[in-house]
């Protein structure tokens, strides 16, 4: 069986400029495929770039954050019985399904590594978001970015995965459009070529930047100012 998941982990991290300068909880996550109720033994020509045998590792969960710590980490392969994660360089499709009834396995592959996600963005020199890479609100029951063809506000489901569309002011998208959460202001949606499809606003809102964007609990993407204070929201 395949299923598809998003794992989210706290770090934190000094952010300023509206988001105050305090420790802040910053949310990574990592979008992957496991395929459970399996056997793998992977082929001799897949590079080992890891292997982690460990006595309290119970679970693909932290199979998978053992992954995300090698930057060149694509596929893993937890052992449950053995408590042991394979980590290799080479995408999906690893080795050879041996065992269908002992249910011995999980084969972890990556799709989307390292998204930007966070609860606080301070505008700086501008913030871009590509696919699955999304700003969550506090309580982590909403989400702003984009999840092709959907874009905008999200509604989150659990383990922080992305659910049904909450707000969106207009039509669907292709493949490759991108945020761009910019040092003026601006929220624009471009296109893969680079030119603007959808204006969101805010641009020289309020005293001005530096900016900070962020998801409230109700489901607003919020714009506060350099003086730390709201001055434009969507949807209204």
């Amino acid at each position: 069986m395949m299923t598809r998941q998003i794992l989210l982990f706290f770090i934190h991290v000094l952010m300023a400029n509206g988001c105050s300068i305090t420790t802040q909880n910053q949310i990574q996550a990592a979008d992957f495929d496991i395929f459970t109720g399996t056997d793998y033994v992977p082929s001799k020509s897949y590079n080992l770039i890891g292997n982690i045998t460990d006595k309290s590792m119970y679970s693909v969960g932290e199979c998978t954050r053992e992954c995300l710590q090698y930057e060149m980490c694509e596929t893993a392969i937890f052992y449950f019985t053995l408590q042991t994660c394979l980590l290799y360089r080479e995408k999906n499709g690893l080795g050879t399904r041996v065992s269908v009834s002992g249910q011995t396995a999980s084969m972890i592959s990556m799709n989307n590594r390292n998204p930007a996600v966070t609860t606080c963005a301070a505008s700086g020199q501008g913030i871009t978001l590509h696919e699955n890479q999304f700003i969550y609100s506090s309580n982590q029951s909403f989400a702003f970015g984009i999840l092709t063809p959907k874009w905008g506000i999200f509604h989150v489901g659990a383990y922080g995965s992305i659910g049904s569309n909450y707000w969106q002011p207009a039509g669907n998208i292709a493949a490759n459009f991108f945020f761009q959460l910019q040092g003026d202001g601006n929220v624009v949606l471009y296109q893969p070529s680079g030119g603007a499809a959808f204006r969101i606003g805010g641009q020289g809102a309020g005293a001005g930047a530096p900016y900070t964007f962020s998801v409230s609990n109700t489901g607003e993407l919020v714009w506060l100012d350099r003086t730390n204070q709201i001055v434009y929201q969507r949807p209204p």
